[in-house]
């Protein structure tokens, strides 16, 4: 691997003056600086992110903080778990946006406790510059938290009054999916919520309530559960729905997210039930897994790429510009239709 000494010799300065250059100090004249960014692209150098904040003074960390359950790392990889999996795309686009920038990514799964002090280690030890939190499963309260160590701050997956965010338009992606699936002929359709300490529960609700009632289908409450966001839980409540008697039993199932379908599909097939055939059944996120099921899932699509981008935008922003007006992005939903939802004759 370089070192700054390397692109010292092969742009012909010193290493102080490379220094100067990769920190964006305006002591190095243009000519010397595009001498050195060519040497740095010609070794493919990377500066050391520690070395630049003695230099700066300046934090050169983004964190990227990822909700989950307590006990997340004995759950890893088994039925009790599953929430690392929805976190996938947003890791990897908050990566490819930060690369370039300057700073480094520091990721750390965190759970919060109602009532705790409690901070994710990297807020605690001061060590970066702005943070980008994911998910939702937590309370306000934690974002105040956070508020008091570090001003810029974006949430993203849940709004908040307090921090700048990016979100979907939750009430109107519920509602489309079961639109679909009225157009689909199905008029008992269960709603798996997911867990009601979520932002977005309240939101996700009321647009399963909105489209039951634009299509003449009366609200009942057996047909709708709320569970933690676990494979397990998702297998669980789909034995109850099934369960219920032929008269009432739904005959598709919408649930809040992909990882809760993942449960259905894997007690549909211990319990020899037929997607579409004898349940239809549609997720929420279009995770990577919902391509490779079989059937490959209709689900709600997130755009967790876009979301990410805005999120970065609205990171840098704030950290440019501590004072501005507190910003919130709503991102729309779209359905991918797929082979999960079967059309009722």
């Amino acid at each position: 691997m370089p070192s700054i000494k390397d692109v010292a010799r092969e742009a012909g300065v010193s290493p102080s003056t490379v220094s100067s250059v990769i920190n964006g100090l305006s002591i190095v004249k243009p000519t010397t600086v595009a001498r050195v960014q060519d040497a740095i692209a010609k070794l493919g150098y990377t500066p050391n992110i520690a070395a630049r904040e003695l230099v700066t003074q300046k934090k050169q960390n983004i964190g990227l903080i990822l909700m989950v359950y307590a006990q997340y790392g004995s759950r890893k990889h088994t039925l009790e778990g599953g929430e690392e999996v929805l976190y996938e795309n947003y890791i990897n686009s908050i990566a490819q946006q930060i690369s370039g920038t300057g700073y480094g990514l520091l990721i750390e799964y965190f759970t919060y406790v109602p009532g705790s002090s409690e901070l994710p280690q990297i807020v605690r030890q001061k060590r970066v510059a702005g943070v980008i939190v994911a998910g939702s499963i937590y309370l306000q309260e934690f974002i105040s938290l956070l508020k008091r160590e570090v001003n810029a701050l974006v949430t993203i997956g849940c709004r908040s009054v307090q921090a700048d965010y990016v979100a979907n338009d939750y009430e109107e992606s519920i509602r489309s999916a079961i639109t679909y699936l009225t157009a689909q002929g199905h008029s008992r359709i269960a709603y798996v919520s997911g867990d009601k300490l979520t932002d977005a529960y309240p939101y996700k609700l009321q647009g399963y309530k909105r489209a039951l009632e634009e299509s003449g289908i009366v609200f009942l409450e057996q047909l709708v559960q709320s569970c933690r966001y676990f494979v397990s839980e998702g297998y669980r409540v789909t034995g109850e729905m099934l369960a219920l008697p032929a008269d009432s039993r739904p005959t598709a199932i919408l649930y809040a997210s992909d990882i809760l379908a993942v449960g259905a599909y894997r007690y549909c097939y211990e319990q020899r039930i037929s997607i579409p055939e004898d349940i239809s059944i549609i997720g929420y996120e279009n995770i990577t897994p919902s391509v490779y099921m079989n059937p490959h899932l209709t689900t709600v699509e997130w755009h967790k790429d876009i979301m990410s981008r805005k999120a970065c935008e609205l990171l840098f922003n704030r950290i440019k510009d501590p004072e501005a007006p507190q910003m919130g992005v709503i991102i729309p939903c779209d359905l991918v239709i797929r082979e999960s939802v079967r059309k009722m004759n």
